[in-house]
Formats: C-alpha cells, sequence, structure tokens
C-alpha cells in the first residue's frame, strides 16, 4: 500500500530518486512494526525546484513550522553542504514568493 503510494508520488512530481523499502519488524515488546516505504529526496536541483515550492506556504499548523525551520536550517547548519545553503538565501530574497513560482506547483 505505501509503496503504490510513494511510487504514484515519485512519477508525478518526476523525482529520479531511487523508492526505499523496510521489511515488517517485531519488537521484543509484542508490538509488530508494518513495512514501510520512503524516498529521500538528496538532489540539490530537485530540492530547490520541485519540494521546496510545492510545500511553501502550503502547509497548516505544526508541519508549517516543521518545514520553515527546515528552511532556516539549511541556512544555518554548519554540517548542511555550502551550495545547499543556495536555498536559504534564494528563500530569504522571496524567490518562492513570485507569482510564477507558486503558479507553477498548483
Amino acid at each position: 500500500r505505501d509503496f503504490d503510494l510513494i511510487c504514484s508520488v515519485k512519477e508525478s512530481l518526476k523525482l529520479r530518486n531511487k523508492i526505499y523499502r523496510r521489511k515488517p519488524r517485531f519488537r521484543k515488546d509484542g508490538y509488530s512494526r508494518g513495512g514501510m516505504a520512503m524516498i529521500m529526496v538528496r538532489d540539490f536541483g530537485q530540492i530547490k525546484n520541485i519540494i521546496v515550492p510545492l510545500f511553501y506556504k502550503k502547509l497548516a499548523g505544526y508541519k508549517n513550522k516543521q518545514f520553515l525551520d527546515w528552511l532556516e536550517t539549511i541556512g544555518s547548519d554548519p554540517i548542511v553542504p555550502q551550495h545547499f545553503k543556495f536555498i536559504y538565501k534564494i528563500y530569504k530574497d522571496g524567490f518562492y514568493d513570485k507569482p510564477e513560482i507558486i503558479k507553477k506547483y498548483q
């Protein structure tokens, strides 16, 4: 179920990333965890041109706060590669507020 959903998301967003699958896990406490599918977007261009415009100003509540915190972290975390800090710079400069950017991802 999750795998099919993640495949659909990957195809509709035209992402080039691999889909990772985890097998169901059974814990010592008696609880079982179902299988899981996930996609990790690590490509600079895809984050800048697909992921950020897709979610920018479209999330509500705590998810919006997490997203904006993530953008701020990109700009301030010394572990983040220097070229990724460009995403933070254009976010702060208002690039993602431009109507043509917003319209493209609606």
